[in-house]
């Protein structure tokens, strides 16, 4: 599966971290499956990043996966 990440930079190796509970879901890496989504993202930016990934779905992990739009989240994961 083809996942994009808006950002302000190239981000090659995604880490999951502890941080603050800032986000919509907490913590995460959240990435789209739609890039149109990842460049409004990164278009927040100065230098407007928009990161691609091949990606497995591995046990273990957990993974928030909208698979229909809405009003407010499009299809969007958290790894």
């Amino acid at each position: 599966m083809e996942l994009y990440h808006g950002s302000y930079t190239s981000v090659e190796k995604p880490r999951v971290l502890k941080g603050q509970y800032t986000k919509d879901f907490g913590t995460g890496f959240y990435c789209t499956i739609m890039r149109q989504q990842a460049e409004r993202w990164a278009g927040k930016f100065d230098t407007p990043y928009v990161n691609a990934y091949e990606y497995t779905l591995k046990d273990g992990l957990r993974v928030l996966e909208f698979k229909e739009i809405c009003l407010t989240f499009k299809s969007f994961y958290t790894l």
